[in-house]
């Protein structure tokens, strides 16, 4: 059902985040040196809307968030927020043909560009301190080649298709790599959205803003302080449902039953479908507690395989890595601040101070200990 809630998403799509974000200081810009963007009119929702085409929506959705746009001889769906910042501002590209042709790109080679967009940049970055020659160069169209490169492992696409972490660290300098659990992070520098490092940290996947999403009340509601990890923990678990500011339980919920990010859908809905599945009452809080249960499972899932600890790049945490200029300059994480905030989350999560779940809290999930 297409309501005042999701109408967003079939008016612009994604790209309406590009302002508030950008704003706030969060948006990736040339490889992270920066959170916001001085092109950023040519890509942002205003410039997509001049050249959209129209909607289109997955079957029998009424939503239709689907954003066609058309300029020159490329044309196709998207781009969506995080490819405009991975591959638009990240890359400096203020041009939005180029964009198109590399969203594009990606989609016929079958990339992600998050993690191309994020590789491409690093790619950039690396070429202008001169530690290697890649020949892509921040605000320069020719990356448009990167992405058949790297799909077929040709030339400098074979050092690319490493990605982040790995190619970081083959040419000596793996602090260069923006990643979590070797997954390269997502359009939203924490720097301008304090709560989204705790976020990326603890992800069970690495760098991911689909777990929880503290920049709905931090930067596009403006609810809660950017800058400082106060009370954080608790957000990123329990989240505020009612202004989009998701938190790890109920993503847990919501992605289990593989409902669309963009059907705002709340816990008593998704009890009352449960209630049909399962022929009884299922609570709000019953809900809250299959998604702590899932969450759960999935920790101890990744302590088995030996998934590595919750941490992010110290460029991100330690004051020598603040941005110089925009709204977030010289705000800095703190990295004792971060530790703090990381043992608070494992305390309120019932975890022990290495992020192991407690055979108590275990027992109160009713999840067997023997996984």
């Amino acid at each position: 059902m297409l309501t005042d809630a999701n109408l967003w998403a079939y008016e612009e799509g994604t790209p309406i985040l590009v302002d508030p974000v950008n704003g706030g200081g969060a948006l990736p810009t040339r490889h992270w040196s920066s959170g916001s963007f001085e092109q950023i009119e040519n890509i942002n929702s205003d410039a997509f809307q001049k050249i959209k085409t129209g909607n289109r929506a997955c079957y029998q959705c009424a939503i239709g968030c689907r954003q066609f746009h058309e300029i020159g001889d490329v044309r196709g769906e998207g781009p969506e927020f995080e490819t405009i910042a991975l591959c638009g501002a990240n890359c400096g590209i203020g041009d939005i043909e180029a964009l198109m042709r590399f969203n594009a790109e990606c989609d016929q080679w079958g990339l992600d560009t998050i993690s191309t967009g994020s590789v491409v940049a690093l790619a950039m970055d690396m070429d202008l301190q001169g530690i290697a020659e890649f020949g892509f160069r921040f605000g320069d169209e020719s990356y448009v080649t990167a992405p058949a490169l790297i799909a077929k492992r040709e030339g400098v696409g074979a050092d690319l298709a490493l990605g982040a972490r790995a190619l970081a660290a083959k040419y000596g300098h793996p602090e260069l790599a923006m990643e979590a659990k070797n997954l390269e992070l997502p359009g939203y520098d924490p720097r301008g959205s304090f709560g989204m490092s705790l976020g990326y940290a603890t992800s069970d996947r690495g760098g991911c803003h689909m777990r929880c999403y503290p920049v709905a009340d931090e930067v596009i509601e403006g609810s809660q302080p950017p800058d400082t990890l106060e009370g954080a923990a608790a957000r990123i678990i329990g989240g505020n449902i009612d202004n989009g500011a998701i938190g790890q339980n109920f993503s847990s919920v919501k992605f289990s039953g593989i409902w669309c990010d963009f059907w705002a859908i709340n816990p008593s809905q998704i009890g009352q479908l449960l209630k049909h599945l399962w022929q009884r009452t299922v609570t709000d809080d019953e809900v809250m507690l299959l998604g702590e249960r899932i969450w759960n499972l999935g920790r101890l899932l990744n302590l088995r395989e030996g998934v590595e600890a919750d941490t992010l790049p110290a460029r991100l945490l330690e004051p020598a890595g603040a941005h110089r200029d925009g709204p977030a300059a010289g705000k800095a994480i703190g990295r004792a601040e971060f530790e703090a905030a990381l043992q608070e989350f494992y305390q309120i999560r019932g975890w022990d101070e290495n992020g192991v779940p407690s055979e108590a809290k275990l027992a109160e999930l009713g999840v067997d200990v023997r996984l």
